[in-house]
């Protein structure tokens, strides 16, 4: 999404005339999109014509064309200035500027950072501008398929027109920072510098490239294996959006800086599916244990209460030649290592999916009524939870950040959460926030703007589809799954009590969805096995649960909607009552209030409705909800 695009030519004429904010809303209002804030309006003011004044200070051609805050669309986070057209070489060229209004800056205890007075007297670390605008070059050349299999060349910097040569030695620290290569920043005084660096890089005009990316297939250019692999060998990824990158580099300082002085710490990290927790849980613990600053090595393993995503991980490994990636797998471990160690055993216990984490669940090793929240703080110095209360789905998951700050303060260990360590971009659902939003909506998770469901506007839309017939989703999904990864899966309902199931096997001639009307009937997924259910093919012939996907990405999930949900005189209703009783994660339900027990489900179906990357096929066996969810689709 842009807010504006023209000349060079016609952008010097509007700052020229000091209507630069009137043609950006004039441009919103001729395209239908969202103007911006009081406050965004007022720092285009500021920022924009002396911007203008540098790029016109060289003799650049006035015909290349500029855009004004350009949304990547796997984040939430938007380029503040692009200019584009043909190098020298004729070659598709976007060079990106990040624009910051700071005057005061100071040296940053975290890497990758500097300290900046932000405005309004309010002081924080910042990453710097320069890896900003690398790490939105970074999205577009990994995320983008048109500017990876064209080759666009990608070009980024920052200009902190308000800065002068007096912080350049802070600033562009080539050993602090070796981004700057790549990605240079130039202050106050170095506007001819910047007018440069853009004359080099765009030579002619080419308005429709940006159209071109713009309608490009969002998918990555490179596999989760390899990512994985590049980053337990010490060398993080750098496509992070600016809310990850913050989480990381803070992640890094505070576990770096206990380890040397001794220091307990908790940390809470917040996020819902797809905003990268576990990325950011893989590149941590590939910086922790690639290490060579410490005077000793850090003593780091990755932790998850769930079985499904270690399980996913530990299975790419293994397949992997290399025995040093194969020996990496051990890092990744489950529950019981920790409950089971000895106190101050780990240097740093990362937590991935620790809203699934239990206190009294029997079983893997743990001795009944072990509170492992308690367990985790006691035998590691430094402990990090990265926790999504929405996707809490049983009577067993406990866990609430409170409780984790009870046990911190029993141990004395530094207990550290804020605002900034939560991570909002939606990097795996092409539907994106909205998708997000429009799901929290219909759930009444949340009171959303986004009443209903609009695709994407990239070539390769999010597809949300309502089928009346179970027999021709799974059908559909199947024929899916030759070419994407896609599964079907279904809520607990007590008329789908997983009676087929053996262990490691299947009763003869039992179904657990048997639909005559359709000629169709199929099983529930396996009850134990040693490969997680994403990753056994025969598992395209079974359905899944909320369980076997949480934690895990689907391209295409058909979910069977059980008579646990359904649509009465214009309301959704969620009936906790009509739940399997034979769902071993609810034998505590006794215990709990039916609203808490609604609150559970509810995260079930947003388990269930968030998992897919390209797209999500419904059936609800209440045909009153199937017709209401129809109603929601925009063409």
């Amino acid at each position: 999404m842009i807010i504006y695009h023209n000349t060079l030519q016609a952008f010097q004429n509007d700052c020229s005339t000091h209507q630069i904010v009137n043609a950006i809303l004039n441009y919103c209002r001729l395209h239908r999109l969202p103007a911006g804030s009081i406050s965004e309006r007022n720092s285009w003011n500021k920022s924009l014509p002396i911007l203008c004044k540098a790029l016109t200070s060289t003799d650049i051609d006035r015909n290349i064309d500029v855009a004004i805050e350009y949304r990547l669309e796997p984040t939430n986070n938007r380029i503040d200035f692009l200019i584009f057209g043909n190098n020298e070489q004729n070659k598709e060229t976007v060079v990106l500027i990040e624009l910051k209004q700071w005057s005061e800056i100071w040296t940053s205890r975290m890497e990758n950072c500097l300290y900046a007075n932000l405005g309004g007297g309010h002081k924080d670390d910042h990453i710097h501008p320069s890896l900003q605008s690398y790490d939105y070059a970074e999205i577009l050349r990994n995320f983008y398929e048109y500017v990876y299999k064209n080759n666009v060349e990608i070009k980024s910097c920052s200009y902190l027109h308000n800065l002068d040569d007096g912080y350049k030695s802070i600033v562009n620290d080539h050993k602090a920072f070796a981004f700057l290569n790549d990605s240079p920043i130039f202050l106050k005084d170095d506007y001819q510098n910047l007018a440069e660096f853009v004359k080099r890089n765009v030579k002619t005009r080419n308005k429709e490239i940006l159209y071109k990316i713009e309608n490009s297939r969002i998918t990555p250019s490179a596999e989760f294996g390899n990512i994985l692999k590049k980053a337990l060998n010490g060398s993080p990824l750098s496509t992070y959006d600016l809310d990850q990158a913050y989480t990381f580099e803070k992640l890094s300082k505070e576990v770096i800086d206990a380890v040397e002085h001794n220091i307990r710490r908790t940390i809470i990290v917040e996020g819902g599916a797809g905003t990268g927790k576990s990325i950011i849980c893989a590149n941590l613990l590939g910086k922790l244990i690639n290490r060579q600053a410490l005077k000793r090595s850090v003593n780091a393993i990755y932790c998850s209460y769930t079985f499904t995503p270690r399980k996913t991980i530990s299975d790419i490994l293994v397949g992997k030649k290399d025995s040093s990636i194969r020996a990496v797998k051990n890092l990744f471990k489950a529950a019981p290592t920790i409950v089971n160690a000895r106190p101050l055993e780990y240097d740093c216990v990362i937590v991935d999916e620790a809203h699934r984490c239990f206190n009294n669940k029997y079983g893997q090793g743990v001795t009944g009524g072990i509170n492992m929240i308690e367990k985790t703080i006691e035998n590691s110095l430094v402990n990090i939870f990265f926790i999504d209360p929405l996707q809490q789905v049983s009577t067993y998951d406990t866990l609430t950040i409170e409780m984790v700050e009870e046990y911190a303060k029993k141990y004395s260990s530094e207990f550290i959460r804020s605002d900034r360590l939560k991570l909002t971009s939606q990097f795996r659902c092409l539907g994106g926030s909205n998708y997000f939003e429009f799901i929290k909506n219909l759930l009444e998770i949340e009171n959303t703007s986004i009443k209903k469901f609009y695709p994407s506007t990239n070539n390769e839309t999010f597809v949300f589809k309502v089928y009346d017939n179970p027999k021709k989703m799974y059908e559909d999904i199947k024929k899916l799954n030759e070419k994407y990864p896609s599964r079907l899966v279904a809520s607990f309902t007590r008329d789908h009590e997983w009676e087929s199931r053996l262990k490691g096997g299947f009763k003869e001639g039992i179904y657990d969805f048997n639909y005559p009307e359709f000629d169709f009937k199929i099983r529930r997924n396996k009850r134990t096995d040693k490969k997680a259910f994403i990753n056994r093919p025969e598992s395209i012939d079974e359905v899944g649960c909320t369980y076997t996907i949480q934690g895990t990405d689907l391209d295409y999930a058909g979910v069977i909607i059980g008579r646990d949900l359904i649509y009465r005189d214009g309301k959704i209703i969620i009936r906790p009552e009509e739940h399997a009783k034979t769902d071993p994660e609810w034998r505590c339900r006794n215990k709990f209030s039916k609203e808490e027990l609604i609150t559970l489900s509810r995260n079930q179906f947003y388990v269930l409705l968030t998992r897919a990357r390209k797209g999500t096929f419904v059936y609800c066996e209440d045909k009153a909800l199937n017709e209401y969810l129809k109603t929601l689709i925009i063409n």
